[in-house]
């Protein structure tokens, strides 16, 4: 899989494709759903309690629930992009500092693919509340947000990783 992840053209297919689902999902989806810039999709996924996701998707009314359900398949594709692309950035950055299963920093690729997974769970928990948040058990709903804020952590990793790999310039002295 690590070779498969180093290779320039999943890299750059990866960006592309990563690129345009963001476009899509942060430009048209999102801010349709909540008729706003889309934030409140991030206050649901870290609401935590039940009652204050169901008061944010009530924001949302029926039009907004009914796009949700219409195009949350595209923020399965944009999980699945920025997955591919982290890991595949991360995985040429490790090869190229030569750090590749010679230090912790060789598991923050699987720690972005596991993100990647948290994102598609939370979606899928996401997809049955809005379709009855009024009978999603409210534990269900936590369990969601904690999912949340794993998905998070691991996207801020590997985030934190790549600017730690990229290469420094040499300081200038006068």
């Amino acid at each position: 899989m690590l070779k498969f992840l180093s290779r320039k053209s999943v890299l750059l297919t990866s960006l592309l494709f990563m690129t345009l689902m963001m476009v899509i999902c942060m430009r048209l989806v999102n801010p349709a759903i909540d008729g706003q810039g889309g934030a409140s999709l991030l206050a649901l996924q870290l609401a935590f309690d039940k009652n204050l996701g169901i008061e944010i998707i009530n924001c949302w009314g029926a039009e907004g629930s009914a796009v949700y359900r219409r195009w949350c398949f595209t923020d399965y594709l944009y999980a699945i992009s920025y997955t591919i692309f982290l890991a595949s950035l991360l995985v040429v950055l490790l090869f190229r500092k030569g750090k590749i299963g010679s230090s912790i920093l060789s598991s923050t690729p699987f720690i972005v693919l596991g993100a990647g997974v948290c994102d598609c769970l939370e979606n899928m928990m996401e997809y049955f509340f809005i379709q009855d948040p009024h009978n999603f058990p409210a534990q269900l709903f936590f369990a969601h947000s904690l999912i949340s804020v794993l998905k998070w952590a691991g996207i801020f990793t590997a985030v934190a990783t790549v600017i730690f790999l990229l290469p420094q310039r040499p300081r200038q002295t006068e």
